[in-house]
């Protein structure tokens, strides 16, 4: 087994945790290691321009929105909006407002909800829901995930 390599240029920057939803904005242990080699080797007078001088250049918006906007899953985006103009309709009048549709992920639906109250009523009227949303759907969603408010999905 070969382990990744790094140049002097990418030592520093940041990005074994990229592909972690959970851990994307903390540093690795090994990265954290590398910092304590150069704060150990430089000192921690000279460390901070050091570790610096080796972390990636900082890439302004203007180069980095094509790339996003190039990665957007359009279809996904008038699926969602659809969901949206409709969601009314789906879940009824005292539900429209305690949930909110928040993210589509393949054939995965994420509801977000208020309070536990919500959630326990929605474990009940799920399968109701998933049809609803199947069938306006066309079967391209099939499944809802019940999240609470504010959780990272």
């Amino acid at each position: 087994m070969t382990e990744k390599t790094h140049s002097s240029d990418d030592w520093l920057s940041r990005s074994d945790n990229a592909e972690s939803k959970k851990n994307y904005r903390r540093i690795s242990k090994k990265e954290y290691a590398r910092e304590g080699i150069l704060k150990s080797w430089y000192g921690l007078d000279l460390a901070h321009g050091e570790i610096e001088h080796h972390q990636s250049r900082v890439q302004s918006i203007e180069t980095l929105l094509p790339e996003v906007i190039e990665e957007i899953e359009w279809s996904d985006v008038n699926l969602y909006n659809s969901i949206l103009k409709n969601w009314g309709k789906i879940v009824g009048d005292a539900l429209k407002n305690r949930i909110l549709p928040v993210a589509i992920h393949g054939f995965w639906l994420y509801v977000e909800y208020s309070d536990a109250s919500t959630s326990f009523y929605l474990r009940e009227y799920q399968h109701i829901l998933e049809k609803k949303i199947e069938d306006l759907t066309d079967g391209v969603i099939r499944k809802i995930k019940f999240i609470p408010a504010g959780t990272v999905r």
